[in-house]
């Protein structure tokens, strides 16, 4: 009478063969989910590696915008210095011509005297 009926005895057989393959897909779930950890440790590393990337190229992007913005204002001023020679020149030469003709008269006069 303490023993099991066959048909407790085959519910409980399926119970521990049910009970067994809930093991199995519970250890493949294990083993999936340490799988995607690692995956996503990846994931985290490589977007760690980009951002540090961005900040680098960030950086170099400033100091060649500073370095054009040097270069610029050096061009500035460069055409600035190139106006005022112009500037020179062209007076040089208003008083060259102012020299000649001085010196056309000075001829004229001597000659006439």
């Amino acid at each position: 009478e303490d023993m099991l009926s066959e048909g407790d005895t085959r519910a409980a057989a399926r119970a521990l063969e049910a009970l067994g393959g809930a093991a199995a897909a519970a250890a493949a779930d294990r083993h999936e989910i340490g799988r995607l950890g690692e995956a996503l440790d990846t994931a985290q590393t490589s977007l760690v590696e980009a951002r540090e990337q961005v900040v680098l190229r960030d950086k170099e992007h400033a100091v060649r915008e500073r370095d054009l913005e040097t270069l610029r204002e050096e061009e500035r001023k460069t055409v600035a210095e190139s106006e005022g020679l112009r500037q020179s020149l062209e007076d040089t030469r208003l008083q060259l011509r102012e020299c000649e003709t001085d010196l056309a008269a000075a001829r004229v006069g001597a000659v006439a005297s």
